[in-house]
């Protein structure tokens, strides 16, 4: 038995730096008036606003004329921590032997989300895995080898965008977003947008929902091995079953969804947003000293027709996906050596099945899949100096229509190793190691690419009964016609 703990940080590698903005507008400027485009050309009075905010220290994320915000900053933390935990245990006797061990990964990260209320906001990865291994002597020549495997997986995020596929829908507003449009918050207490009503991913991350992930995955492998040195020495014989299945569950609770919008819809409705623009031209000097500026433009996100605080609404355990695969074989192995001859042949049939959800509608089971193969393979050389390999497999898909789902494709090699010819021992002794000629044939078939099939088996449906018939034999008369891609590869090694 042993156990293992291990612990670990992240942090980011590097922290972006950003020129400082009366900078990059004097910049765009020039860029504009090299182009011509003296319509987009930054006014100087906005220019010397920004100046004067910038040498009085009178801008920030929170600052509702001069807004400087950080995103990187702002979202995204010092460290993030994991923990991952192993426990091994081996043993047995003469007759069994056994391997079991448990694993649990916890793994945090570096955004800097806060959890409000009973909405949990900070991102989380949590695995437990399994195996055990079971070998069984049934009698001196018979093995029985039982594996079962799995692993369950949690993973929790804001309601943000689902970052399952990467973080690039994450990181990306942190380095696109520009960081002097428009505040986190205005001093009023509303949140900062852009023009479209997006890019403020501070209120997005904290404020639109939870998402949250289970999935499970698990491996169950049977294996009989059977010698048969009773017929024949050499000759053994190993049956296997494989099943393989993985489902994934989703939970959310989102703000503002209500029956009949999504999941994206409810991200934008769920939070009111303000994009506000000032007229820099204008400075109005009040009696304390500080100065303020005219609003020359407001938009609200939603529409003004949308009220303030709209209803929460949530799922548990939603079905996201499933898939389970069945597979199965027999194989036939001889190997011997006569004196100086050595001889090997393999016999092999084996099938798999494989079902899962449709990849553009989960709530329904895609049409299984089945392939099916007898394979054979003889092998022989003498001394390792002349050597000779032929191949043969009769491989079905359930693609092809009846009479086109087989295929047959042979391969042979003929090989000569130079280097073991009795001549050549003094030259491989000093500074020859190995010299082989070698020639192949074989032929390959594939049924991963059916243009013709796909074309004709989705055509959009019509209400024309006729348009539909015809239609429908297109499709019958080209699948009947589509077979194997077959590909003839010739080899010659030296």
């Amino acid at each position: 038995m042993n156990f293992s703990a291990n612990f670990g940080f992240k942090q980011p590698t590097t922290k972006l730096e950003w020129a400082d903005y009366p900078t990059a507008m004097k910049m765009y400027n020039e860029a504009a008036a090299n182009d011509g485009m003296w319509d987009k050309v930054i006014p100087e009075s906005t220019i010397a606003a920004w100046q004067h905010a910038y040498a009085t220290g009178n801008y920030g994320p929170y600052n509702d004329y001069f807004p400087q915000v950080d995103w990187w900053n702002e979202m995204v933390g010092n460290f993030g921590f994991q923990q991952n935990y192993n426990l091994n245990i081996t043993g047995g006797t003469e007759r069994m032997s056994y391997f079991a061990s448990i694993g649990m990964l916890n793994d945090g990260d570096i955004y800097n989300t806060k959890n409000r209320m009973s909405l949990i906001l900070v991102f989380i990865i949590k695995r437990y895995n399994w195996r055990t291994n079971f070998d069984f002597k049934l009698t001196k020549s018979t093995l029985l080898s039982v594996n079962i495997a799995g692993k369950m997986g949690y993973r929790n995020q804001p309601g943000y965008r689902d970052a399952g596929n990467g973080d690039s829908y994450i990181f990306n507003p942190f380095i696109q977003t520009p960081t002097n449009l428009f505040p986190i918050k205005y001093s009023d207490g509303e949140w900062g947008a852009d023009l479209q009503g997006d890019g403020n991913i501070v209120a997005q991350m904290n404020n639109q929902g939870q998402r949250s992930y289970k999935s499970f995955q698990g491996f169950y492998d049977f294996i009989l091995k059977q010698d048969l040195d009773m017929i024949t020495k050499g000759l053994s014989v190993k049956a296997t079953v494989s099943y393989n299945t993985y489902s994934e569950r989703q939970s959310s609770i989102f703000r503002a969804r209500m029956y009949g919008i999504d999941d994206s819809a409810a991200s934008k409705n769920g939070i009111i947003r303000y994009y506000r623009e000032y007229d820099y031209s204008n400075p109005i000097v009040n009696a304390d000293g500080t100065i303020d500026y005219p609003m020359v433009r407001e938009e609200r996100f939603p529409d003004w027709q949308v009220e303030e605080e709209r209803p929460v609404g949530a799922s548990n355990d939603n079905f996201r996906n499933y898939g389970r695969k069945l597979y199965y074989e027999v194989a036939l192995n001889y190997q011997r050596s006569f004196n100086d001859h050595n001889v090997t042949a393999l016999a092999v049939f084996n099938r798999k099945i494989t079902d899962s959800t449709d990849s553009g509608n989960n709530s329904k089971m895609s049409f299984a899949s089945y392939e099916e193969d007898w394979v054979g393979r003889i092998t022989y050389n003498w001394k390792e100096r002349y050597l000779m390999e032929m191949n043969a497999a009769y491989t079905g898909s359930e693609k092809f229509a009846p009479g086109k789902r087989f295929g047959f494709f042979p391969s042979f090699s003929v090989g000569w190793r130079i280097s073991e010819e009795p001549f050549l021992k003094k030259m491989q002794e000093s500074w020859l190691t190995n010299l082989k000629v070698r020639y192949s044939y074989g032929e390959v078939g594939s049924d991963k690419e059916l243009p013709v099939l796909i074309i004709f088996s989705f055509l959009n449906r019509v209400a024309m009964l006729l348009l539909v018939r015809i239609k429908m034999y297109l499709s019958v008369l080209c699948i009947q016609k589509v077979a194997w891609l077959t590909m003839t590869l010739l080899g010659k090694q030296r």
